[in-house]
């Protein structure tokens, strides 16, 4: 899909460019998205004629491209499987380690253990009639994708210019979702805003997920703005497709997607300025900063200002009359405090697979809900065992860091994927490749 990491100024516009018109296209006509999507996976096919290194890194510029392309599917309401994303990139997958690593990639990194930590609760499945396909996908599937993807970065190399691509990859799709939702929404006055999650301002979609998407956007234009590299290849494009993103992202009233891309960029700017080599740059830094918070506090006065203050009492904890609420996180707190009951009452292997919310109903007695938080849903419907294998994915991120410049982006990476899976479980691709580029190896160019 694109030819060469380095594009040029002019190159990088007609991508931009191009995206800008793609969200309008897309909000006039969705039923293109679904041409889209299977153009998308016709070039993504071409990895498969090509020599392994190139083969490789093409691989991962296609993922970082689809996973921020994914919500446009679900957003344009197109015509297609709800899922189909996960189940092509599991396919997907599987193809191209068999093609490029071999059979034997599937048992030869740390990771074969995380899977194998999974498979007790696998026995203890027990799901309504007619049910199996959709919860076990639904559970099983995104732990899946984080082996498989995870096995694919960990037994890959990418150079450092090729990861500042990589991040111009996910940014793309997102300049086009921002464009939909900007097209999609009605006007302000219309809409009945409270300090809960809307979505009227997210296309008619889970405002969650929309958030999570748009703070990818957020992480990847802001971290290239930081390091003084190109997105667009002009910095007064940065900052504005920097504030658009900012902007339909805060208008969503869902708090996690910013909150995580803003603790990323802090992961990038502690990094930028620890690997500062001199005066000028720091002051260079303190410049780029200075606009970055600009640009964020004026969206956030802008929306502040036609919600009646309402934005703020969101993330300060208060409700729509100003008062403070006794429950910050939506209900996901007490959630979670059920899924540890889970755990409580069975340690060793968990209450089972995707049987978190039928424990809930038939032992506790509570409502049928899904669970926003994959790490309490693991430990819940796992055990210990779910425990262990969450400690297998720490570590082996961390036998692959790096000091310097490597570092700060595979810390930023793991954060960003444990807590968007805290806040919104694995109902996107994005968090299971953000897990795997945190064990990927980052090399110079020469390497």
């Amino acid at each position: 899909m694109f030819a060469s990491g380095n594009l040029g100024e002019r190159r990088r516009l007609k991508w931009v460019v191009g995206h800008l018109i793609l969200g309008a296209v897309l909000s006039i006509l969705p039923i293109l998205g679904v041409f889209y999507f299977l153009g998308i996976v016709y070039f993504s096919l071409s990895v498969f004629k090509m020599e392994r290194k190139e083969g490789e890194k093409m691989t991962m510029m296609f993922l970082a491209y689809f996973v921020s392309f994914e919500l446009a599917l679900k957003i344009l309401k197109v015509p297609l499987p709800y899922d189909v994303s996960k189940y092509y990139v599991m396919v997907y997958m599987v193809a191209v380690l068999l093609h490029f690593k071999g059979w034997q990639a599937f048992f030869s990194t740390p990771l074969t253990l995380f899977i194998f930590c999974l498979l007790p609760a696998c026995f203890l499945v027990d799901f309504p009639e007619g049910e199996f396909r959709r919860q076990f996908m639904a559970t099983a599937g995104g732990l899946l994708l984080i082996y498989l993807l995870s096995i694919f970065c960990y037994l890959s190399k990418l150079s450092l210019d090729d990861l500042y691509f990589l991040l111009f990859c996910f940014g793309l799709p997102v300049i086009a979702i921002s464009v939909v939702l900007f097209l999609k929404t009605p006007d302000f006055s219309s809409i009945k805003f409270t300090t809960a999650s809307n979505s009227a301002t997210s296309g008619g979609f889970g405002p969650n997920q929309v958030s999570t998407i748009l703070g990818l956007g957020v992480y990847a234009v802001g971290a290239l703005i930081i390091i003084g590299r190109p997105f667009s290849g002009y910095r007064w494009l940065d900052f504005s497709l920097f504030g658009m993103m900012v902007f339909r992202n805060l208008i969503t009233f869902s708090r996690g997607g910013f909150i995580t891309a803003v603790i990323g960029l802090i992961i990038i700017l502690i990094g930028v300025f620890v690997l500062g080599r001199n005066l000028k740059q720091v002051k260079k830094l303190l410049v780029t900063m200075l606009v970055i918070g600009a640009v964020s506090g004026m969206a956030f006065q802008y929306i502040d200002g036609v919600t009646g203050g309402l934005i703020t009492n969101r993330y300060v904890g208060k409700d729509i009359k100003g008062n403070e609420k006794e429950d910050i996180t939506s209900n996901r707190g007490e959630i979670i405090a059920h899924e540890m009951e889970g755990f409580y009452r069975y340690p060793v292997f968990g209450v089972g697979l995707g049987m978190g919310k039928y424990f809930r109903v038939e032992e506790l007695g509570l409502y049928l809900t899904n669970t926003h938080n994959e790490i309490s849903r693991m430990v819940s419907e796992h055990g210990v065992f779910g425990i262990f294998a969450l400690l297998v994915l720490c570590a082996t991120s961390f036998k692959r860091m790096k000091r310097g410049e490597s570092l700060m982006f595979s810390l930023s990476f793991l954060a960003i994927a444990f807590l968007t899976v805290n806040h919104s479980a694995i109902r996107l691709v994005m968090p299971t490749f953000l897990f795997a580029l945190s064990n990927l190896k980052l090399v110079s160019e020469n390497d």
